[in-house]
């Protein structure tokens, strides 16, 4: 009966410090390894250069949907405010940006605390 081929599928290290693991890090990325990562309880600067990861597109798809749901929600507010139902009080235009900015409200609890 033959050996089956044995595959390496994984392998654990342990480091004493962060530069240690950058040391690491940058060898695994060097050799070729392209599926691997690292884990700590802290953050490392530098992992990322020394794993070779790209930029995540993360910032920018969370600014981008942050824009549009501002945008939507004005939209929805003047559109309602101008548009279906206007209603004109003591002279003011009928879209005055103010008028849809929350106000901090003082409290009496609140300055005794």
């Amino acid at each position: 009966m033959a050996d089956p081929v044995r595959k390496q599928v994984g392998m654990v290290g342990l480091y004493d410090s962060p530069d240690a693991l950058l040391r690491a890090a940058r060898m695994v990325r060097d050799a070729g390894y392209r599926k691997w990562d690292c884990h700590t309880p802290y953050p490392v600067h530098g992992l990322d250069k020394a794993m070779g990861l790209k930029p995540s597109p993360v910032p920018y798809v969370t600014l981008s949907m942050g824009l549009i749901g501002f945008l939507v929600a004005v939209a929805l507010t003047a559109g309602l405010n101008v548009f279906h139902y206007p209603l004109r009080v003591g002279g003011k235009p009928l879209f005055s940006w103010p008028a849809f900015v929350p106000e901090r409200k003082k409290f009496e609890w609140y300055n005794q605390c």
